[in-house]
């Protein structure tokens, strides 16, 4: 009973961490919005993420603290017009009396279009229908006994291609947003010899169907990346707009800097790429 226990809390941890991943992603996506919603939002995420780091500093945390801090952070990722309808509602409650129609519009107008239960019951049956991920699930990628070669040249080898899209057609006006992460996970032999993962380089850039830009990541290592209890390697994770497709290019090489000792090794990974949505 007490290993579910122990493995329970390190799944809830990894919930709340994974929302915190995500929500540090959408500030960086957010760094150029000066505008006064861009500035709101901002305000809420950062301030939910200081919540969630103070919760994950303690020495102990009840189950309901990690459920209330990683709702925190996904709630603050929603744009201003659900919070807005909130405090119109209860603005016009306060005013009751001579514009209770008005309160009671507000109030229909809430749990026609704002109920999350109903909402996320139709996003969760949708979500096979909602997300596609074009890519080979069991292609496994494999290092072996490539050459150490400058930056310049590793960049010209052969990129990995996958997409990830989404389509609302079956899910009517309902507005969402979907949360994605890629992951490298590891897939060698027991008795192998490995490469060094800080000699292993990458670089990844992916284009964006609705704004149509192309971000590309800096230079680096996969001892870089942040590693899970599980040994996966988190490559990128970040939020996917309603009716989009992102499409992924990653490129892997050995660095220079591997001497002789790294000549004839090898380092086998597959690609997980994992999608939530959650309404916008």
């Amino acid at each position: 009973m007490e290993k579910n226990t122990d493995e329970k809390k390190v799944s809830d941890i990894k919930k709340l961490q994974e929302a915190i991943d995500t929500a540090e992603k959408v500030l960086i996506d957010m760094e150029e919005d000066d505008d006064s919603k861009a500035k709101r939002k901002k305000k809420r995420i950062n301030k939910a993420l200081g919540h969630a780091f103070i919760t994950l500093e303690k020495e102990e945390y009840s189950q309901k603290e990690l459920d209330r801090r990683t709702d925190e952070v996904w709630k603050s990722l929603l744009d201003d017009d659900h919070y807005l309808a909130l405090v119109l509602f209860f603005f016009g409650f306060a005013l009751s009396g001579t514009i209770i129609f008005t309160v009671f519009q507000a109030y229909s107008f809430i749990q026609t279009n704002w109920d999350p239960g109903r909402e996320q019951d139709i996003l969760n049956e949708s979500k096979s229908d909602l997300i596609k991920i074009d890519y080979v699930e069991n292609q496994i990628v494999s290092l072996y006994d490539q050459m150490s070669v400058p930056d310049k040249v590793g960049l010209n080898n052969k990129p990995q291609k996958f997409s990830l899209e989404n389509d609302s057609e079956k899910v009517g006006n309902i507005d969402y947003i979907v949360h994605y992460s890629v992951k490298l996970v590891p897939m060698n032999e027991p008795d192998v010899r490995l490469i060094d993962k800080k000699f292993i380089k990458y670089k990844y850039s992916y284009k964006d169907s609705e704004s149509g830009k192309t971000f590309e990541s800096n230079i680096g290592t996969l001892a870089d990346l942040k590693e899970s209890q599980d040994g996966t390697l988190l490559l990128t994770n970040g939020v996917q707009k309603k009716d989009s497709k992102t499409d992924f290019e990653v490129i892997f090489w050995i660095s220079s800097l591997a001497g002789n000792d790294q000549q004839g090794l090898t380092y086998s990974f597959a690609f997980d790429v994992n999608a939530a949505i959650a309404r916008s």
